[in-house]
């Protein structure tokens, strides 16, 4: 069986890699020996883990990147953020402790993380000039942003909801209330 080194593999097979493999304290060295007992040391948290919990990569000799899925996922929210809302994750902490973990909105408790009987928490930012307004569960961002985030359809969505609706039950029981036709004019 050979090294496999990206989508090649080495002219040696693992066998002879470990007999003449150098025995310096070299790190690449280390990182080559552990690659062969399906291994490797997460750049990031410095662990050494399982081959398996590694981002594969075909520009690596391993056929891995060398930081595991747990920090690549860290590290990929973190730019993420920082792209996408010009927030760092400590200004994300900080507004979620200023707003004690609630939804400005309807004050649920949310989260960033999975965790049962939370929302989801979302970063609810200005479309136009990009800048945060605040933390929401995702029902209430979803909610302001299928309205488009415009306030006269908010405040009309208020209006209806306060408004004195025909029951069913009365409509249903009064179908002439329903079968009233306009006057057209044209009798």
């Amino acid at each position: 069986m050979f090294l496999k080194i990206g989508k090649g593999y080495s002219e040696l097979c693992i066998n002879c890699y470990k007999t003449h493999a150098p025995k310096d304290k070299n790190t690449n060295t280390l990182n080559a020996l552990l690659v062969l007992e399906g291994k490797c040391k997460c750049g990031i948290c410095k662990q050494i883990k399982p081959m398996i919990v590694f981002v594969k990569s075909n520009h690596t000799i391993s056929g891995y990147k060398s930081i595991c899925k747990k920090c690549f996922n860290i590290v990929h929210k973190r730019n993420r953020i920082k792209k996408s809302y010009g927030i760092t994750i400590e200004n994300l902490d900080y507004l979620l402790r200023k707003q004690n973990s609630l939804c400005k909105i309807c004050n649920n408790e949310i989260t960033f993380i999975k965790e049962k009987n939370k929302r989801r928490g979302c970063i609810d930012h200005n479309h136009k000039n990009k800048k945060v307004r605040g933390l929401l569960c995702d029902h209430c961002n979803r909610a302001i942003g299928l309205l488009g985030d415009d306030t006269n359809i908010l405040y009309a969505a208020i209006r209806y909801l306060k408004s004195d609706h025909v029951k069913l039950g009365e409509l249903l029981e009064n179908p002439e209330v329903d079968n009233q036709q306009p006057n057209l004019g044209s009798e």
